[in-house]
């Protein structure tokens, strides 16, 4: 049974290419500036990572995103006409209100 905030269990044994920490010396290289930026040995530690995606990926997310935008425009056109029709029903206003039949 294991608690909340327990310890993780031991890594499987194997190459393990991640170097621990062995000393608080090790642990001193690490400082953090005004901005909260992260340096090791008194230079920027920078994280980059690029999403590439294939050219099928890009045509599927071109699609998606304007299905996404049409919904929307959709959508709002909807609330528009709904909330014409709902202040004409309670003759809140007049303005967009089709024009009565007279028979």
């Amino acid at each position: 049974m294991s608690e909340a905030g327990a310890n993780p269990p031991p890594p499987a044994a194997g190459p393990n290419p991640i170097k621990p920490l062995d000393t608080l010396e090790d642990l001193q290289r690490f400082g953090i500036d005004s901005a909260n930026r992260l340096y090791w040995n008194n230079r920027p530690v920078e994280i980059r990572r690029t999403l590439d995606l294939s050219p099928a990926q890009k045509i599927g997310a071109i699609i998606v995103a304007t299905g996404a935008v049409l919904g929307g425009l959709g959508a709002a056109a909807t609330g528009i006409k709904d909330t014409a029709d709902f202040l004409c029903t309670h003759h809140i206003t007049s303005r967009a209100c089709p024009a009565a039949d007279h028979k």
